[in-house]
């Protein structure tokens, strides 16, 4: 997929969602949320992806983290209405913000990875010690708690689980996608149709057909990625090089590195750092199942 096309996938999962009617309408303004930073988001966003980096499955990876953003949307959307709830419709309007939002990153984290459990426990612990005990602070980790279980049980029925590595039917058909050494395998087969977070369908971005081997199109661009790609090519100048290696990361880190670099959590709103993450992983999460809509629909041969 094309670094154009995720980036096309990502704005239209954005419009989305954020023309659902009243997503965009803003409550009144809770000063709680104001005066507190989105540094906490942002210590969450990067704990989750940091710990995760060793399962080395990105669908399963970004699916998780993307369900811990909508609980901690919705878990202080229920406490500051501010937009349409995403799986959990409840206000609390006296819980404690910060308590709320991390007992729905944490709850969502520990049930989704639990072989990272203690990871997620210390930031958890090191948070709630910093907010006076009380009936605030109860009832935000309740209230966290509950917006949780709600996008859990929302998700409850993705069929994910299992090997996510298959293998490839055999073929000497000219254009059946075939693996490439070393990858002699196809990857999280049947995740294409997993159903979106935002999109209506899996297949309503789906790409155009690939040009018929036989036409000009596809013997120029062959002949292109042939005399660009090569290893010591000297036509492919260094910005593309670079653009290559950055594109070797996968999406979901990267996109979310970029973001924790040029939001400025520092500045931003709690309330706007956790929409701006939630907003973004799931067209992140989204993007992916659309590509992989496209890669099982017309099995056309790639790297």
């Amino acid at each position: 997929m094309t670094s154009q096309r995720i980036i096309i996938l990502l704005l239209s999962a954005f419009f989305l969602i954020s023309s659902c009617d009243g997503f965009l309408d803003r409550g009144t303004s809770d000063d709680r949320f104001e005066s507190a930073s989105g540094e906490l988001v942002e210590e969450w966003n990067r704990l989750a992806y940091e710990s995760t980096i060793p399962l080395d499955h990105p669908l399963y990876t970004v699916r998780g983290i993307t369900m811990m953003h909508l609980a901690m949307h919705d878990a202080i959307n229920a406490i500051d209405a501010r937009y349409e709830p995403y799986a959990f419709a409840y206000k609390n309007e006296k819980a404690h913000p910060e308590a709320a939002l991390s007992s729905a990153a944490y709850q969502v984290l520990r049930k989704t990875f639990p072989d990272y459990d203690s990871l997620y426990t210390g930031l958890y612990t090191q948070t709630l010690s910093q907010i006076p005990d009380g009936k605030a602070k109860k009832e935000g980790l309740e209230l966290g708690a509950d917006a949780a279980e709600a996008i859990l049980s929302l998700r409850g029925g993705d069929i994910i689980h299992g090997n996510p590595i298959s293998q490839v039917p055999e073929s000497d058909e000219p254009g059946v996608y075939q693996t490439v050494p070393p990858l002699d395998f196809l990857y999280a087969e049947g995740w294409e149709t997993l159903k979106p977070f935002a999109l209506q369908s899996y297949d309503q971005f789906r790409n155009e057909a690939p040009p018929a081997l036989d036409s000009e199109i596809y013997s120029a661009d062959f002949n292109l990625v042939k005399s660009i790609g090569a290893l010591e090519s000297a036509e492919r100048s260094a910005d593309e090089t670079e653009t290559v290696a950055f594109w070797y990361e996968y999406s979901e880190i990267g996109w979310n590195r970029i973001a924790r670099r040029t939001i400025d959590a520092g500045q931003q709103s709690l309330w706007d750092t956790a929409r701006i993450y939630a907003l973004l992983n799931v067209g992140l999460m989204d993007a992916y199942i659309a590509g992989w809509d496209g890669k099982s629909y017309f099995n056309f041969w790639r790297p």
